[in-house]
């Protein structure tokens, strides 16, 4: 079965429609988000002290996987990621690998000129980091799609 046949159901996008969005980030901001994840990290760390960690996030997941790339993960990749600043890639020292939609309206316009900026002033010298952004008036979409993700997955194995 193909993505596009898998719809999303319509009562799942009314329950994202009816999010208070405001309020959950209230509940979800950076500084907590972050707190919980490097207890995660450090749990995990100490369960399987010879295990690589690698960490994905999408969107809101996007900015907690910059920051934990600092000191936790071995690779990181981050899709549309939202919310980042430049203190996010501030001393990244895990290689880096960023997806970007074309259009996206979660992110600002400058993000991917804004991000390789940063990439290049803020993270420690001489981390691989790669931005991509698929043209998304392209037909062969999908085929960008899956080669991104076969890229993410080359990247963690190189890394780890």
């Amino acid at each position: 079965m193909s993505i596009d046949e898998q719809p999303w159901p319509e009562e799942e996008k009314q329950k994202l429609r009816d999010l208070d969005f405001p309020a959950w980030l209230q509940r979800h901001n950076p500084e907590r988000v972050t707190l919980l994840l490097n207890g995660l990290v450090a749990e995990l760390r100490r369960q399987h002290e010879e295990t690589s960690i690698v960490g994905v996030g999408y969107c809101f997941g996007g900015k907690h996987v910059l920051r934990l790339a600092k000191t936790a993960l071995m690779a990181a990749a981050a899709f549309h990621p939202s919310f980042v600043t430049a203190d996010d890639l501030y001393g990244i020292q895990a290689p880096l690998y960023i997806g970007l939609a074309e259009k996206d309206d979660m992110v600002p316009a400058s993000l991917p000129s804004d991000l390789e900026k940063w990439a290049s002033t803020k993270m420690k010298q001489n981390v691989p980091f790669i931005l991509e952004t698929p043209d998304t008036e392209d037909e062969l979409i999908l085929q960008q799609y899956q080669a991104a993700f076969q890229r993410t997955l080359q990247h963690f194995s190189q890394f780890t």
